[in-house]
């Protein structure tokens, strides 16, 4: 399948709320192929509302458009790595949660950022604290009793700890740069798992549709992008742009 019947697929996915699957489109050439696996699809979530679909579609629509790319270029294994470079993500990845106006999960910190966030989280409580008992066992000439000084240097290490992390966890949301999910449909279902009620209570059931009424839906869309006559829109018509020959110069 071409970029051009991509294109065309992600539009009628939107179109009906469907999410097409790729096993049977890998083969489909023609309109009329496209037009019975969406009959098929229909037919199976007749009785049955689809807030994946829903999200996966919104999803889609945001990272067309924040990125740049063909909505039909994105699927559910796409991989998003490629998609955001580490030298734009943060700011893209802040436009792609302002274009889906839902909650969006946060980047993530780093293996390495990580590593120093747990060797902070010990290390700066433990050097406070034993800077405070030296202080206090100094100051006080060994009053008061050590089980006193031990208890409070456990709470202050537990206080420190705390403060450690929210201190921590501020600094890294600023700086954090690994992605929450591989790939567009991994980012998908977290997002709906967010946001279910929001997807769920627009999620309309799909209603059966006269096959008339879903070939007049179609035919629109594939004539617009390809650049026809409605009415020249037949089951057998390619879905591909045909580019007529060069002449090849004598």
């Amino acid at each position: 399948m071409g970029p051009e019947a991509a294109e065309i697929v992600a539009l009628i996915e939107e179109e009906f709320s469907l999410d097409l699957p790729d096993s049977q489109l890998a083969a489909t050439q023609t309109v009329g192929d496209l037009y019975q696996i969406v009959l098929d699809v229909l037919a199976s979530h007749a009785d049955s509302s689809c807030p994946a679909c829903k999200a996966f579609h919104r999803m889609r629509s945001a990272l067309s458009s924040v990125l740049n790319v063909p909505k039909g270029s994105i699927r559910h294994t796409t991989r998003l790595r490629p998609l955001l470079p580490a030298q734009t993500r943060r700011t893209r990845w802040a436009a792609i949660a302002h274009h889906l106006d839902v909650r969006f999960p946060d980047l993530q910190p780093t293996p390495r950022q990580r590593a120093w966030d747990r060797f902070f989280l010990i290390a700066v409580p433990t050097a406070l604290t034993a800077g405070s008992w030296l202080a206090m066992r100094l100051l006080h000439g060994g009053s008061p009793s050590g089980f006193v000084l031990a208890l409070l240097a456990v709470l202050l290490w537990l206080l420190l700890m705390l403060a450690t992390r929210m201190i921590l966890r501020r600094a890294y949301n600023r700086i954090a740069l690994d992605l929450p999910a591989e790939t567009a449909g991994d980012l998908t279902r977290l997002v709906l798992m967010m946001n279910f009620d929001t997807f769920a209570t627009h999620a309309d059931p799909h209603e059966p549709l006269a096959h008339e009424a879903v070939w007049s839906r179609i035919v629109p869309i594939v004539a617009k992008h390809l650049q026809l006559d409605p009415h020249a829109v037949q089951p057998g018509t390619p879905l591909q742009v045909h580019q007529p020959a060069k002449a090849v110069a004598p």
